[in-house]
Formats: C-alpha cells, structure tokens, sequence
C-alpha cells in the first residue's frame, strides 16, 4: 500500500501523550493464527491541530512508561489512505503509524 512520509514537528507542532483507547489494535490481514497485531492506537494532542489525533505505534513501545500530558516526540510517521468499499475506491480519510515515540523536551 502507498503511504504519505510526514515531518511531525512541522505537521502536529508540540505532541503530548494523552492515552490508549479503551480497545483498539492494528492487525495484519489474515485470519486464525495467521492474524497478528502489528501495532496500537495511541491518542496524542497536537498543538498545531488542535485536537486529538489517533496513531497507531508498534507493539514494542511501551507505553505503560509514559504520563498523561507528557511531551514526546513521534519519529518516522507516516499516513495510509483508508478507502471507502466503494467500486472507485476513493480515500475517506488517513490512518497514521509512528514507529517510535520518545519523550520529548519542551
């Protein structure tokens, strides 16, 4: 699938942590044992936004050791388009995916 690269800072401004949804993970396709999660959703608030956006992150952050309201820093983000079940196909709207957050310094 194709995907947008995003700069974060200039794209989000100042990030903080806000928290993980109750549910919600991001699997591969697949199904049975085949079907693994690859990733969660992770709430974070953007000062250039100005709201809350919803990123998916690997498995391997750990984000137990992050506070509410903490500043990170998302590193190398990138958004896939979602499609519609339509026969055109068309994008209603994107799914973001950080492969890493640190804690930021502001």
């Amino acid at each position: 699938m194709e995907f947008l690269k995003i700069k974060p800072k200039e794209t989000f401004g100042t990030v903080s942590f806000v928290g993980v949804p109750m549910r919600g993970a991001e699997y591969n396709q697949g199904s049975g044992n085949a079907r693994k999660r690859v990733g969660t959703y992770c709430r974070f608030l953007s000062s250039k936004q100005s709201e809350t956006i919803e990123v998916v992150v690997p498995t391997r952050v750990n984000l137990s050791e992050f506070n509410y309201g903490e500043v990170v820093e998302l590193e190398d983000v990138r958004a896939e388009p979602v499609s519609e079940g339509t026969e055109n196909g068309a994008i209603s709207g994107w799914r973001l995916f950080a492969q890493k957050v640190n804690r930021g310094i502001e």
